[in-house]
Protein backbone atom coordinates (compact mmCIF):
# COMPACT_ATOMS: atom_id res chain seq x y z
CA UNK A 1 0.00 0.00 0.00
CA UNK A 2 1.52 3.13 -0.88
CA UNK A 3 1.16 5.44 1.92
CA UNK A 4 2.93 8.77 0.42
CA UNK A 5 1.69 11.89 0.99
CA UNK A 6 0.32 13.51 -2.45
CA UNK A 7 -0.04 17.46 -2.85
CA UNK A 8 -1.33 18.83 -5.72
CA UNK A 9 -1.32 22.28 -6.71
CA UNK A 10 -2.29 25.33 -8.86
CA UNK A 11 -2.83 29.21 -9.69
CA UNK A 12 -4.79 30.57 -12.75
CA UNK A 13 -5.15 28.01 -15.39
CA UNK A 14 -4.12 30.13 -18.44
CA UNK A 15 -0.85 30.70 -16.56
CA UNK A 16 1.07 29.53 -13.36
CA UNK A 17 4.32 32.11 -11.96
CA UNK A 18 2.27 32.25 -8.26
CA UNK A 19 2.66 30.61 -5.22
CA UNK A 20 1.26 27.36 -5.95
CA UNK A 21 4.19 26.97 -8.94
CA UNK A 22 6.97 28.17 -6.03
CA UNK A 23 5.77 26.19 -3.26
CA UNK A 24 5.52 22.93 -5.25
CA UNK A 25 8.71 23.37 -6.73
CA UNK A 26 10.43 24.23 -3.18
CA UNK A 27 8.26 20.58 -2.07
CA UNK A 28 9.62 18.76 -4.81
CA UNK A 29 13.12 20.14 -3.79
CA UNK A 30 13.25 19.78 -0.30
CA UNK A 31 10.62 17.02 -0.01
CA UNK A 32 11.02 14.40 -2.97
CA UNK A 33 9.41 11.88 -0.45
CA UNK A 34 6.39 13.87 -1.44
CA UNK A 35 4.31 13.24 -4.50
CA UNK A 36 3.43 16.59 -5.90
CA UNK A 37 1.74 17.83 -9.18
CA UNK A 38 0.61 21.00 -10.25
CA UNK A 39 -2.82 21.87 -12.36
CA UNK A 40 -2.48 23.72 -15.56
CA UNK A 41 -3.95 24.47 -19.29
CA UNK A 42 -1.99 22.65 -21.13
CA UNK A 43 -2.32 24.77 -24.20
CA UNK A 44 -0.25 27.97 -21.34
CA UNK A 45 3.16 28.13 -22.47
CA UNK A 46 3.94 27.65 -18.88
CA UNK A 47 3.17 24.09 -19.55
CA UNK A 48 6.32 23.12 -21.73
CA UNK A 49 8.58 25.23 -19.42
CA UNK A 50 7.35 23.26 -15.95
CA UNK A 51 8.07 20.04 -17.87
CA UNK A 52 11.23 20.84 -18.81
CA UNK A 53 11.57 21.22 -14.72
CA UNK A 54 10.11 18.06 -13.96
CA UNK A 55 6.83 18.71 -12.57
CA UNK A 56 4.18 16.32 -12.55
CA UNK A 57 1.49 17.93 -14.80
CA UNK A 58 -2.19 17.67 -14.80
CA UNK A 59 -3.78 19.42 -17.83
CA UNK A 60 -6.74 21.83 -16.07
CA UNK A 61 -8.52 21.83 -19.60
CA UNK A 62 -9.47 18.19 -18.92
CA UNK A 63 -11.43 17.70 -16.28
CA UNK A 64 -11.88 13.93 -16.04
CA UNK A 65 -8.23 13.79 -15.18
CA UNK A 66 -8.31 16.92 -13.06
CA UNK A 67 -11.00 15.09 -10.32
CA UNK A 68 -9.23 11.40 -10.81
CA UNK A 69 -6.46 12.99 -9.29
CA UNK A 70 -7.83 15.29 -6.50
CA UNK A 71 -9.45 11.94 -5.75
CA UNK A 72 -6.18 10.62 -5.09
CA UNK A 73 -4.67 13.45 -3.09
CA UNK A 74 -4.22 14.82 0.35
CA UNK A 75 -3.98 18.57 -0.58
CA UNK A 76 -5.31 21.03 -2.88
CA UNK A 77 -3.52 23.61 -2.89
CA UNK A 78 -4.19 27.27 -4.34
CA UNK A 79 -3.54 30.96 -4.95
CA UNK A 80 -6.36 31.76 -6.44
CA UNK A 81 -10.02 31.64 -4.67
CA UNK A 82 -11.61 31.40 -7.98
CA UNK A 83 -9.25 27.92 -8.73
CA UNK A 84 -10.61 26.54 -5.54
CA UNK A 85 -14.14 25.84 -6.51
CA UNK A 86 -13.79 25.51 -10.21
CA UNK A 87 -13.00 21.67 -9.89
CA UNK A 88 -15.42 18.87 -9.00
CA UNK A 89 -14.07 17.87 -5.83
CA UNK A 90 -17.33 15.24 -5.98
CA UNK A 91 -15.86 12.48 -3.43
CA UNK A 92 -12.72 14.46 -2.22
CA UNK A 93 -11.28 14.09 0.98
CA UNK A 94 -8.17 16.16 0.73
CA UNK A 95 -7.69 19.34 2.44
CA UNK A 96 -8.01 22.68 0.51
CA UNK A 97 -5.89 25.10 0.98
CA UNK A 98 -6.01 28.83 -0.02
CA UNK A 99 -1.86 30.00 -0.22
CA UNK A 100 -2.81 33.76 -1.15
CA UNK A 101 -2.30 35.66 -4.13
CA UNK A 102 -1.33 39.07 -2.16
CA UNK A 103 -2.52 40.87 0.93
CA UNK A 104 -5.58 43.25 1.33
CA UNK A 105 -7.16 41.97 -1.79
CA UNK A 106 -9.63 39.40 -0.57
CA UNK A 107 -13.05 40.79 -0.49
CA UNK A 108 -14.24 39.69 3.07
CA UNK A 109 -18.08 38.51 1.48
CA UNK A 110 -15.94 36.50 -0.25
CA UNK A 111 -14.08 34.59 2.47
CA UNK A 112 -17.15 34.25 4.21
CA UNK A 113 -18.74 32.56 1.24
CA UNK A 114 -15.83 29.92 1.61
CA UNK A 115 -15.92 29.19 5.12
CA UNK A 116 -16.62 25.43 5.30
CA UNK A 117 -14.87 24.75 1.57
CA UNK A 118 -11.28 25.86 2.51
CA UNK A 119 -9.49 24.43 5.68
CA UNK A 120 -6.67 26.47 5.50
CA UNK A 121 -6.43 30.27 4.77
CA UNK A 122 -2.61 31.50 4.87
CA UNK A 123 -1.86 35.03 5.94
CA UNK A 124 0.30 37.26 3.50
CA UNK A 125 1.35 39.34 6.60
CA UNK A 126 0.32 40.18 10.32
CA UNK A 127 -2.43 42.65 9.65
CA UNK A 128 -4.34 39.99 7.22
CA UNK A 129 -3.84 37.75 9.59
CA UNK A 130 -6.14 39.62 12.34
CA UNK A 131 -8.20 40.78 9.75
CA UNK A 132 -9.24 36.93 8.79
CA UNK A 133 -9.67 36.44 12.49
CA UNK A 134 -11.95 38.78 13.24
CA UNK A 135 -15.48 38.07 14.62
CA UNK A 136 -16.85 39.10 11.70
CA UNK A 137 -15.25 35.77 9.41
CA UNK A 138 -15.91 33.45 12.42
CA UNK A 139 -12.70 31.86 11.24
CA UNK A 140 -10.54 30.32 14.08
CA UNK A 141 -7.05 30.17 14.67
CA UNK A 142 -6.20 26.58 13.37
CA UNK A 143 -8.04 27.77 9.82
CA UNK A 144 -5.35 30.51 9.31
CA UNK A 145 -1.40 30.24 9.27
CA UNK A 146 0.79 33.49 9.02
CA UNK A 147 2.91 32.11 6.60
CA UNK A 148 3.81 34.76 4.00
CA UNK A 149 3.57 34.46 0.63
CA UNK A 150 5.93 31.27 -1.03
CA UNK A 151 7.03 33.36 -3.84
CA UNK A 152 8.48 36.33 -2.29
CA UNK A 153 11.64 33.46 -1.28
CA UNK A 154 12.39 32.88 -4.69
CA UNK A 155 11.95 37.22 -5.23
CA UNK A 156 14.86 37.71 -2.67
CA UNK A 157 17.52 35.35 -4.36
CA UNK A 158 16.67 36.85 -7.99
CA UNK A 159 17.15 40.46 -6.81
CA UNK A 160 20.88 39.16 -6.27
CA UNK A 161 21.10 38.48 -9.93
CA UNK A 162 22.38 41.02 -12.35
CA UNK A 163 20.07 42.65 -15.01
CA UNK A 164 20.73 44.64 -18.20
CA UNK A 165 17.95 47.38 -17.05
CA UNK A 166 16.74 49.51 -14.41
CA UNK A 167 13.25 50.56 -14.69
CA UNK A 168 10.05 52.11 -13.21
CA UNK A 169 6.93 49.25 -12.82
CA UNK A 170 4.09 50.86 -13.30
CA UNK A 171 1.05 48.52 -12.68
CA UNK A 172 -2.55 49.05 -11.25
CA UNK A 173 -5.71 46.94 -10.41
CA UNK A 174 -8.01 46.37 -12.70
CA UNK A 175 -11.07 49.23 -13.34
CA UNK A 176 -14.51 47.74 -12.71
CA UNK A 177 -16.64 49.27 -14.35
CA UNK A 178 -14.82 49.52 -17.63
CA UNK A 179 -14.49 45.95 -17.80
CA UNK A 180 -17.91 45.12 -17.24
CA UNK A 181 -18.97 47.44 -20.03
CA UNK A 182 -16.83 45.36 -22.20
CA UNK A 183 -16.96 48.63 -24.10
CA UNK A 184 -14.28 50.25 -25.61
CA UNK A 185 -15.88 53.67 -25.76
CA UNK A 186 -16.15 53.36 -21.44
CA UNK A 187 -12.93 52.91 -21.50
CA UNK A 188 -11.07 54.98 -23.64
CA UNK A 189 -12.86 57.72 -22.33
CA UNK A 190 -12.69 57.06 -18.21
CA UNK A 191 -9.94 58.62 -16.31
CA UNK A 192 -7.62 55.56 -15.87
CA UNK A 193 -7.25 55.92 -19.31
CA UNK A 194 -6.34 59.42 -19.71
CA UNK A 195 -4.46 59.74 -16.84
CA UNK A 196 -2.09 56.11 -17.56
CA UNK A 197 -1.38 57.88 -21.51
CA UNK A 198 -0.81 61.11 -20.31
CA UNK A 199 1.54 59.44 -17.66
CA UNK A 200 3.62 57.71 -20.46
CA UNK A 201 3.85 60.34 -22.65
CA UNK A 202 4.93 62.92 -20.33
CA UNK A 203 7.60 64.45 -21.50
CA UNK A 204 9.22 65.84 -18.28
CA UNK A 205 9.49 62.37 -17.50
CA UNK A 206 10.68 60.68 -20.56
CA UNK A 207 13.27 63.05 -20.19
CA UNK A 208 14.04 62.26 -16.88
CA UNK A 209 14.15 58.59 -17.63
CA UNK A 210 16.77 59.18 -20.26
CA UNK A 211 18.89 61.20 -17.92
CA UNK A 212 18.89 58.12 -15.84
CA UNK A 213 18.80 55.25 -17.85
CA UNK A 214 15.28 54.31 -16.81
CA UNK A 215 12.50 52.47 -18.87
CA UNK A 216 8.65 52.94 -17.87
CA UNK A 217 7.16 49.51 -17.67
CA UNK A 218 3.38 49.35 -18.33
CA UNK A 219 1.87 46.47 -17.41
CA UNK A 220 -2.07 45.69 -17.44
CA UNK A 221 -4.52 43.80 -15.28
CA UNK A 222 -4.99 40.53 -17.08
CA UNK A 223 -8.57 40.80 -17.02
CA UNK A 224 -8.25 43.67 -19.06
CA UNK A 225 -5.64 43.16 -20.60
CA UNK A 226 -7.24 43.13 -23.80
CA UNK A 227 -6.81 47.13 -23.92
CA UNK A 228 -3.07 47.28 -23.74
CA UNK A 229 -3.86 47.52 -27.35
CA UNK A 230 -4.34 51.15 -27.28
CA UNK A 231 -1.25 51.66 -25.71
CA UNK A 232 1.00 50.84 -28.01
CA UNK A 233 1.58 53.91 -29.75
CA UNK A 234 3.26 55.25 -26.98
CA UNK A 235 5.95 52.61 -26.92
CA UNK A 236 9.34 54.01 -27.53
CA UNK A 237 12.69 54.08 -26.70
CA UNK A 238 11.62 54.74 -22.74
CA UNK A 239 7.97 53.03 -22.66
CA UNK A 240 7.56 49.25 -22.98
CA UNK A 241 4.24 47.26 -22.81
CA UNK A 242 4.73 44.27 -20.53
CA UNK A 243 2.82 41.24 -22.17
CA UNK A 244 0.09 39.18 -20.37
CA UNK A 245 1.95 35.89 -19.25
CA UNK A 246 5.88 37.77 -19.40
CA UNK A 247 6.13 36.88 -15.26
CA UNK A 248 6.38 39.58 -12.44
CA UNK A 249 9.50 39.05 -11.08
CA UNK A 250 12.27 39.66 -12.98
CA UNK A 251 9.78 43.33 -13.63
CA UNK A 252 10.17 43.26 -9.93
CA UNK A 253 14.17 42.72 -9.80
CA UNK A 254 14.93 45.45 -12.76
CA UNK A 255 12.59 47.88 -10.75
CA UNK A 256 13.74 51.15 -9.29
CA UNK A 257 10.77 51.75 -7.02
CA UNK A 258 6.90 50.88 -8.21
CA UNK A 259 3.33 53.20 -9.28
CA UNK A 260 0.24 51.11 -8.52
CA UNK A 261 -3.04 51.90 -7.04
CA UNK A 262 -3.99 49.81 -4.53
CA UNK A 263 -1.95 46.71 -5.86
CA UNK A 264 -0.51 44.37 -3.05
CA UNK A 265 2.47 44.27 -5.60
CA UNK A 266 4.02 47.23 -3.60
CA UNK A 267 4.98 44.67 -0.93
CA UNK A 268 6.44 42.35 -3.18
CA UNK A 269 8.63 45.09 -3.83
CA UNK A 270 8.92 46.40 -0.24
CA UNK A 271 9.98 42.83 0.29
CA UNK A 272 13.04 43.63 -1.38
CA UNK A 273 13.74 47.11 -0.61
CA UNK A 274 12.25 48.99 -3.10
CA UNK A 275 10.20 51.77 -2.87
CA UNK A 276 6.55 52.27 -4.10
CA UNK A 277 3.99 55.62 -4.97
CA UNK A 278 0.08 54.91 -4.60
CA UNK A 279 -1.68 56.82 -7.73
CA UNK A 280 -5.66 56.92 -7.88
CA UNK A 281 -6.95 58.57 -10.76
CA UNK A 282 -9.95 57.61 -10.33
CA UNK A 283 -10.46 56.70 -6.51
CA UNK A 284 -14.17 57.07 -6.64
CA UNK A 285 -14.20 54.64 -9.44
CA UNK A 286 -11.70 52.32 -7.72
CA UNK A 287 -13.21 52.32 -4.02
CA UNK A 288 -16.50 52.72 -4.52
CA UNK A 289 -16.77 48.81 -5.92
CA UNK A 290 -13.30 47.62 -4.38
CA UNK A 291 -14.42 47.94 -1.00
CA UNK A 292 -17.87 48.71 -0.71
CA UNK A 293 -19.59 46.51 -3.03
CA UNK A 294 -17.76 43.56 -2.73
CA UNK A 295 -18.13 44.18 0.95
CA UNK A 296 -14.03 44.34 1.39
CA UNK A 297 -12.66 45.74 4.35
CA UNK A 298 -11.38 49.17 4.48
CA UNK A 299 -7.62 49.86 4.42
CA UNK A 300 -6.70 53.53 5.10
CA UNK A 301 -4.46 53.83 2.13
CA UNK A 302 -3.42 57.42 3.22
CA UNK A 303 -2.72 56.81 6.85
CA UNK A 304 -0.76 53.13 6.54
CA UNK A 305 0.65 52.95 2.76
CA UNK A 306 3.96 52.52 2.76
CA UNK A 307 4.52 54.85 0.14
CA UNK A 308 3.16 58.57 -0.63
CA UNK A 309 -0.31 58.45 -2.48
CA UNK A 310 -1.12 60.83 -4.98
CA UNK A 311 -5.15 61.44 -6.74
CA UNK A 312 -5.99 62.48 -9.58
CA UNK A 313 -3.05 65.01 -10.83
CA UNK A 314 -0.50 63.27 -13.42
CA UNK A 315 1.81 66.13 -12.92
CA UNK A 316 1.53 65.66 -8.73
CA UNK A 317 2.45 62.37 -9.58
CA UNK A 318 5.60 63.36 -11.75
CA UNK A 319 7.20 65.88 -9.12
CA UNK A 320 6.81 62.65 -6.58
CA UNK A 321 8.64 60.73 -9.19
CA UNK A 322 11.24 63.20 -9.50
CA UNK A 323 11.25 63.57 -5.92
CA UNK A 324 12.26 60.21 -5.09
CA UNK A 325 14.57 59.96 -8.43
CA UNK A 326 16.68 62.91 -6.78
CA UNK A 327 16.85 61.35 -3.21
CA UNK A 328 18.45 58.10 -4.64
CA UNK A 329 15.29 56.21 -4.26
CA UNK A 330 15.00 56.43 -0.88
CA UNK A 331 11.71 57.50 1.01
CA UNK A 332 10.63 59.46 4.21
CA UNK A 333 11.38 57.76 7.11
CA UNK A 334 7.38 57.43 7.75
CA UNK A 335 6.88 55.08 4.99
CA UNK A 336 9.95 52.95 6.24
CA UNK A 337 8.32 52.59 9.14
CA UNK A 338 5.13 51.34 8.15
CA UNK A 339 7.00 48.83 5.78
CA UNK A 340 9.13 47.51 9.24
CA UNK A 341 5.19 47.56 10.80
CA UNK A 342 3.43 45.98 8.10
CA UNK A 343 5.55 43.39 6.50
CA UNK A 344 5.93 40.05 8.23
CA UNK A 345 8.88 38.04 7.59
CA UNK A 346 10.97 41.32 5.68
CA UNK A 347 14.30 39.55 6.06
CA UNK A 348 13.93 36.06 5.96
CA UNK A 349 13.07 33.87 2.59
CA UNK A 350 11.45 30.86 4.70
CA UNK A 351 7.35 31.60 3.21
CA UNK A 352 7.75 28.07 1.58
CA UNK A 353 8.75 25.94 4.62
CA UNK A 354 5.86 27.75 7.00
CA UNK A 355 3.51 26.66 4.44
CA UNK A 356 5.05 23.60 4.25
CA UNK A 357 4.39 23.07 8.12
CA UNK A 358 1.24 24.87 8.26
CA UNK A 359 -0.65 22.97 5.40
CA UNK A 360 0.60 19.37 7.06
CA UNK A 361 -0.68 20.48 10.30
CA UNK A 362 -3.92 21.40 8.52
CA UNK A 363 -6.88 20.19 10.86
CA UNK A 364 -10.11 18.06 9.36
CA UNK A 365 -13.08 20.83 9.25
CA UNK A 366 -15.47 18.54 7.08
CA UNK A 367 -16.43 15.79 5.39
CA UNK A 368 -16.17 15.01 1.56
CA UNK A 369 -20.13 15.17 1.16
CA UNK A 370 -20.09 18.42 3.14
CA UNK A 371 -16.92 20.04 0.75
CA UNK A 372 -19.05 18.81 -2.36
CA UNK A 373 -22.09 20.41 -1.12
CA UNK A 374 -21.01 23.36 -0.19
CA UNK A 375 -18.96 24.02 -3.23
CA UNK A 376 -21.64 23.05 -5.31
CA UNK A 377 -23.60 25.90 -3.39
CA UNK A 378 -21.55 28.49 -3.98
CA UNK A 379 -20.01 27.80 -7.36
CA UNK A 380 -22.35 29.33 -9.29
CA UNK A 381 -21.87 33.11 -7.50
CA UNK A 382 -18.21 32.87 -6.75
CA UNK A 383 -16.95 34.03 -9.92
CA UNK A 384 -19.23 36.96 -9.41
CA UNK A 385 -18.30 37.44 -6.01
CA UNK A 386 -14.67 37.50 -6.77
CA UNK A 387 -14.40 40.28 -9.39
Amino acid sequence: MNNKIYMIFYDRGFRAQDNGEYLCRWVMKNHPEIKTAYIVNKTSPDWDRLAKEGFTLIDALNPIATHTELLKCDYACSSIFNECTRFNFSGCTCKRIFLNHGCFLVPINYIRKQQGIIDLFIAANAIEYEVFLNSFHGLTPDQVALCGQPRQDSLIKAQLSPHKEDSILIQFWMRPSTWRANNNAVFLNSKFFKATTALLSNEKLLKKCRENNLKLVFKMHNVQYDWLKYYKQYENDIVRLSGLLEPFEPEFVRSKFMITDISSNAYEMAKIGKPCIYFEPDPEELFSWRYSRNGGWEFDLEHKSIGPVIKYSVDTLVTEIFKLIDNNYKLDDIYLERREEQISFLNDSGNCERCFEAILNTPRSRTAEETYAKAKERVAIAHYDWW
